[in-house]
């Protein structure tokens, strides 16, 4: 009877820590996320103003586009390192103040050289984030949940197209103090992040041991939960060993495939939408209800798809493949909304190139009435 009664115990402090973890980490990340995709992607918005202002071509767009992810690729494994032997709360603040800063700084630019630079430092600048908040949700996440986090995490891209889009063509419409709305759209959408930043250093927390928003019981109930889901025999190994492991390269190459589109293509759509003087928002608003929707419900099936498979391995006495292999099994589980979301967004994209084009033929046809 003792023992039923302190298991029970035991179960709902688990339950209860859980959702207190939850509640307090996810729904800020989630926010600085958005942030985060707003200010990547700022530049296919402000390319016509700055075309017109600056005489810049759509190659030194398309360059610019992508010299960001060069130092953004060379550097993320870097900042994950940091976030784990030094501290993510210092590292994501000062990777947001960074890029915030950075984005700020690249509406003072005249040049074509001065933007392939402000590019490549912010890719410098932004590397760290995403790799660092995953890894930042080991630490507060049990093997159960965490791939249920990282997919609520990631509902933030979808998002951040649905508010960047109308936001963008709101700020392109201003003209204050004699600067042009594509500067402004900089500075707006840059300051944020700085000021998230410093909120960050003050609201996130390192590790469960330090923080002062839990009770005593919940503290140690997940400290050792996360301990007793520590493999017990792990073998060091060097960055250059893992990454050329074949599980690893495979992964990646997947990743690869899902993330080359959505980026690349957004970019495009939008510097082509932009030039057929777009309806900024017209196509979002008809996809945001798709994506409120998608993203709960997402989160219910990170639940309940692949548990089965998942929970046949047990992280603290189950081989490195068994890992893997379930982790793996359960980001597959956890992120399935977020593909549903892409591919809602990949039709909007679409739906504003044919609005664009409509758009653009109808003028057409009101001058020729003239």
């Amino acid at each position: 009877m003792a023992s039923t009664m302190m298991t029970t115990s035991a179960t709902q402090i688990g339950e209860h820590t859980r959702g207190i973890v939850g509640l307090r980490l996810l729904p800020f990340l989630f926010v600085l996320y958005i942030v985060n995709y707003v200010d990547r992607t700022n530049l296919a918005y402000a390319a016509v103003g700055m075309s017109r202002d600056l005489g810049f071509s759509d190659r030194v767009f398309g360059l610019g586009a992508g010299i960001f992810f060069i130092s953004y690729l060379a550097l993320q494994i870097p900042g994950a390192l940091l976030v784990e032997r030094w501290s993510a709360r210092r590292m994501i603040s000062a990777t947001m103040i960074a890029w915030g800063s950075l984005t700020v700084l690249t509406a003072l630019v005249h040049t074509p050289s001065q933007l392939y630079v402000a590019r490549f430092v912010l890719g410098a600048a932004e590397a760290g984030f995403f790799p660092g908040v995953i890894v930042y949700l080991s630490h507060w996440f049990i093997f159960e949940d965490r791939a249920k986090a990282t997919s609520n995490f990631m509902g933030a891209i979808p998002l951040s197209a649905v508010l960047g889009s109308p936001l963008a063509g709101w700020i392109l419409g201003r003209h204050w103090l004699g600067f042009p709305g594509w500067r402004w759209l900089f500075v707006i959408e840059g300051a944020p992040a700085i000021l998230l930043g410093i909120v960050a250093f003050f609201f996130l927390t390192d590790w469960p041991r330090e923080a002062v928003w839990l009770v005593a019981d919940q503290r140690k109930w997940l400290e050792q939960k996360l301990r007793e889901e520590t493999p017990p025999c792990t073998a060091a190994i060097t960055v250059w060993q893992a990454m050329r492991s074949p599980t690893i390269v495979w992964m990646a190459t997947l990743t690869f495939l899902a993330y080359i589109r959505p980026i690349h293509i957004r970019l495009l759509v939008t510097a082509v939408s932009r030039r057929c003087q777009d309806p900024v928002g017209d196509e979002y608003a008809v996809i945001l209800p798709l994506v409120v929707v998608t993203v709960p419900v997402g989160s219910w099936l990170a639940r309940r798809r692949a548990w089965a498979i998942a929970e046949r391995a047990n992280p603290s006495t189950s081989s490195e493949w068994q890992i893997l292999h379930t982790t793996y099994a359960r980001g597959l589980a956890g992120q399935r909304h977020c593909l549903s979301s892409r591919l809602q967004l990949s039709g909007a994209d679409y739906l504003r190139l044919f609005l664009a084009r409509r758009n653009k033929t109808r003028q057409q046809n009101e001058r020729r009435q003239e």
